[in-house]
């Protein structure tokens, strides 16, 4: 075998099967390419092991952790009023709530001048295609009231006669 086939083994030196290592340590006392490269690998590891190992404190690491956290803190505690402020001192913001609200006093003056011109013509209208009689609406909001009466007078503590009394009472 040549050097490219022992080249993995070598970077995984430490966790191959004794079999393995017989192998690869063969072909190490033969080639100083590989022993080189394993020598490398190995001071690396520990290296990487050395680093890992140590516990990183940076320096006054109470006076960072008060700074962060007093930066977090006062991002957390905006107030919603001091937001909404914000948002409407864009020109874009203003100019478009102005054109709305003169939009909604249009469309409101419109229909309450629309409606005493129109109910001075005809008690029946047509708006989007549906007919709209007054004189039809108010009689059937009369007879739901009227029905919804007869229900105030049923009740399992008055006799059929006491009911029918109510009823002649709220039909007058």
């Amino acid at each position: 075998m040549n050097c490219q086939d022992f080249e993995p083994f070598v970077f995984t030196y430490t966790e191959l099967s004794p079999e393995e290592k017989q192998s690869v340590d063969a072909h190490l006392q033969t080639c100083a390419h590989c022993r080189a490269l394993l020598a490398e690998v190995t001071h690396v590891q520990k290296a990487i092991r050395l680093v890992a190992a140590e516990e990183v404190k940076p320096p006054h690491a109470a006076q960072l952790t008060a700074r962060i956290m007093a930066q977090t803190g006062s991002g957390a505690k905006r107030n919603w009023m001091k937001e909404v402020e914000e948002f409407l001192q864009h020109a874009f913001v203003r100019y478009s709530l102005a054109t709305a609200s003169c939009m909604l006093l249009l469309v409101l003056a419109t229909e309450l001048f629309s409606d005493e011109t129109q109910s001075s013509f005809s008690s029946q209208r047509v708006q989007a295609g549906v007919m709209l009689d007054t004189q039809r609406f108010r009689e059937s909001f009369m007879k739901s009231k009227r029905q919804l009466a007869d229900y105030d007078c049923h009740s399992p503590f008055k006799s059929v006669s006491e009911a029918l009394n109510c009823m002649k009472e709220k039909w007058k």
